[in-house]
């Protein structure tokens, strides 16, 4: 955990359209010249970074880079039209609907001291069909040797997740 003071590495400034921008386009870059890669696994501002680039694709009718999606602490993606035009806006269910279809995983703390809506709102975005999710006791962070329920049942959701990409080939 940190505290309000402590300075960290990021992957995008949260404030700043532009810096946004370049993470998508960093993120892009690396993945073309990287992969192909079968699936996304990310924590946190990495989900948000990660499931933005998802949307970014799915608005240009552009070809997913994954074939399913893990989210750990995940947080809502933000808009990539609206990030084109110099402005942040998040993405919300209610008025974007679902827009991933793609396999996912989603796994979030009950105690997670952030943003407790944007597991559950990162969720609601993808395919009510092709989503698995749980959410263990613990906060900001992926169950692990000191939670075995909460591990095994990440293993759980994450192979669902798993099984439904090979299921769709």
């Amino acid at each position: 955990m940190s505290s309000g003071g402590d300075k960290f590495f990021a992957y995008f400034d949260e404030a700043s359209a532009g810096s946004c921008r370049q993470s998508l386009i960093d993120l892009d870059a690396y993945i073309e010249s990287a992969g192909p890669f079968d699936g996304l696994m990310a924590f946190s501002m990495g989900a948000v970074l990660g499931a933005t680039l998802l949307v970014q694709r799915v608005q240009k009718n552009a070809v997913l880079p994954f074939r399913l999606a893990i989210f750990f602490c995940g947080g809502v993606p933000g808009d990539p039209s609206a990030l084109d035009h110099n402005k942040i806006r998040f993405l919300n269910s209610a008025s974007d609907g679902e827009i991933l279809h793609l396999p996912t995983a989603h796994v979030w703390g009950k105690n997670d001291s952030g943003s407790l809506t944007w597991g559950p709102g990162l969720a609601e975005l993808c395919n009510g069909q092709l989503a698995t999710t749980f959410t263990h006791d613990g906060g900001h962070e992926i169950p692990g040797w000191n939670n075995s329920a909460g591990l095994e049942r990440t293993v759980q959701c994450i192979q669902r997740a798993i099984n439904r990409a090979i299921g769709s080939q």
